[in-house]
């Protein structure tokens, strides 16, 4: 009978590593994808800062329904940033 629980015990143990390591899994797919919608949002920043530098701040500070007056191509990369 001891033996019994010592591998019921065990086996209790190994299913729970699996578990845990399917959440770590989980958490580590969540901060990757979170990761990569930052360094797209720094990248866009960076372009807008090196493209036109006067009008960046207005265009930080104005909500993104008011666009107008940026050049198109600033345009498609603040859409394709906000969309993904």
């Amino acid at each position: 009978m001891a033996k019994s629980s010592v591998h019921q015990r065990i086996d209790d143990h190994e299913k729970l590593c699996r578990i845990m390591q399917q959440e770590t899994n989980r958490k580590m797919i969540s901060l990757t994808r979170a990761i990569h919608r930052l360094e797209k949002f720094v990248v866009g920043m960076i372009g807008m800062v090196v493209m036109m530098p006067s009008q960046t701040l207005m265009l930080i500070a104005t909500p993104t329904s008011c666009y107008l007056g940026v050049p198109q191509q600033l345009t498609v990369i603040l859409n394709h940033i906000c969309n993904d």
